[in-house]
């Protein structure tokens, strides 16, 4: 900076033109005559050094007038050069509203103002708290879904879903509720499962009622069957017999063959996934679903289910599960490498099932190559004869006492028909007892006086009879 004959601060213009900022209307006069006071000490400067710029070559007085007329015009005259101009002593002392720049779009932020805003933020932050997102375990006994489905049991937690038991309180019924959470890497494969396992309408498979999601929550409903219990529990203690066993793999195999067409797998055919009613049916759980909310993948899903049918019906003829311990059931035995037979295993096994049961899982039996889908299961079940259960006792009482033949079961069946009636379990009569003799002579006379009564009786009946003809 250099002082000017006014005694004002004078600036660099070059460092003038690139700081320069704008200035408030009401101190526009005091700008102009700092501006004035600028040029015309700018105007000096230049004066004093043109000799200099002159004095390198005589014939350049063109050049020395374009220096000279170039001096003044690299002072910015404008309002922003006026305002970043540094203002004289006097003023400086006394700072007024003339030096302020008015706020406009362009301008950067006061400190204190952005710090402002950087309140105002935290406030309005802390005023709207964050959305909170909702688990599978945050979920508690009570909560409706879709206004109608009130959850009442948990039955099982596998962290990343949760079955219940719930109501439905517009039809009155039990159901069965999965929930998963809408953020899972599974939700969108679970609704899709669920939407697809609908359309099956087979019999043998425990329907898909609703699906939906709420509150960041996924849930699935579906049919609940309180008269009815899984394989599990069945075989908790014996195997089951040969025809519970065939009637098990034969409606499963048929099922999953419907499934198939369908072009749909189950992926976790397991002893807790197939209930046996009262009635003697059997029910799949879980068609497409079980593997979304598990997430289990494969490249031959019709193998893999097959493979879970021969686990099945192994179970059931021997009481032993082919992968190891699991489903409160012992590991299978194997012989090396091999599966033991559950022939090997137990005692009086049916050899048909067997086969089958062997083949399923995936070996050779008796020279028989195994089974690839659950069609050959249900092609090689309807080859063997059907396991038919044993026919029913005539029930005896324990004192040997005398039934009706006309309303035993087997009189029954045959009533009405023309073919021989089955034979009838024997039951041994007892031989009435006589009553014991009078002994000693009171019974001697007893007997004389009876023999005389009975003796004149039948003397009086003669004469009165003969009197009555003679007359």
């Amino acid at each position: 900076m250099a002082d000017g004959p006014s005694g004002s601060t004078t600036v660099d213009s070059g460092r003038t033109a690139e700081t320069a900022r704008p200035v408030d209307p009401a101190g526009n006069v005091e700008a102009v005559e700092t501006g004035e006071n600028t040029e015309a000490d700018a105007t000096d400067e230049n004066d004093i050094e043109a000799p200099e710029v002159t004095a390198e070559a005589a014939d350049t007085e063109t050049a020395d007038a374009e220096v000279a007329v170039a001096a003044p015009e690299k002072t910015d005259t404008s309002p922003h050069a006026e305002a970043k101009a540094e203002p004289s002593d006097e003023v400086a002392s006394e700072p007024s509203a003339a030096t302020t720049p008015p706020k406009s779009a362009s301008s950067p932020v006061p400190t204190g103002h952005s710090s402002q805003l950087a309140d105002a933020a935290s406030e309005s932050a802390q005023a709207e708290p964050p959305v909170a997102t909702r688990g599978v375990t945050d979920v508690a006994r009570g909560t409706r879904f879709a206004g109608r489905y009130r959850l009442e049991d948990k039955l099982s937690s596998g962290g990343k879903s949760v079955t219940w038991r719930a109501v439905d309180e517009k039809l009155r019924r039990a159901v069965g509720i999965h929930i998963v959470a809408a953020g899972s890497e599974y939700a969108r494969g679970v609704t899709a499962a669920a939407r697809a396992a609908a359309l099956v309408g087979d019999p043998r498979f425990v329907h898909v009622l609703d699906t939906a999601e709420e509150d960041g929550l996924v849930y699935v409903v579906k049919e609940w069957l309180p008269d009815a219990d899984n394989l599990a529990s069945l075989l908790a203690v014996n195997p089951l017999p040969p025809h519970e066993a065939y009637e098990m793999a034969r409606s499963v195999a048929d099922a999953m063959s419907v499934a198939h067409r369908a072009g749909l797998s189950h992926l976790r055919l397991d002893p807790e996934n197939v209930l046996r009613m009262h009635t003697g049916q059997y029910k799949i759980v879980g068609l497409a679903v079980e593997a979304a909310l598990y997430g289990h993948h494969t490249t031959d899903a019709a193998r893999d289910d097959t493979r879970a049918i021969g686990s099945l019906l192994y179970a059931c003829l021997a009481r032993r599960w082919p992968d190891g311990r699991a489903f409160g059931l012992p590991e299978a035995p194997r012989t090396g490498t091999r599966l033991c037979t559950p022939g090997q295993v137990k005692a009086h096994v049916h050899g048909p099932l067997e086969a089958v049961a062997m083949r399923a899982l995936g070996y050779d039996y008796k020279n028989q190559p195994p089974f690839e889908t659950p069609e050959d299961v249900v092609a090689a079940l309807a080859a063997i004869p059907p396991v038919m259960p044993p026919e029913p006792t005539v029930p005896v009482s324990a004192a040997g006492a005398d039934f009706d033949d006309e309303y035993t079961p087997a009189a029954m069946l045959d009533k009405g028909g023309s073919g021989p009636r089955p034979p009838t379990a024997y039951r041994p009569v007892a031989a009435p007892t006589p009553p014991p003799a009078l002994g000693g002579g009171f019974g001697r006379v007893v007997k004389v006086t009876v023999s005389v009564i009975v003796l004149v009786a039948v003397i009086l009946t003669t004469w009165t009879i003969a009197k009555h003809v003679s007359s």
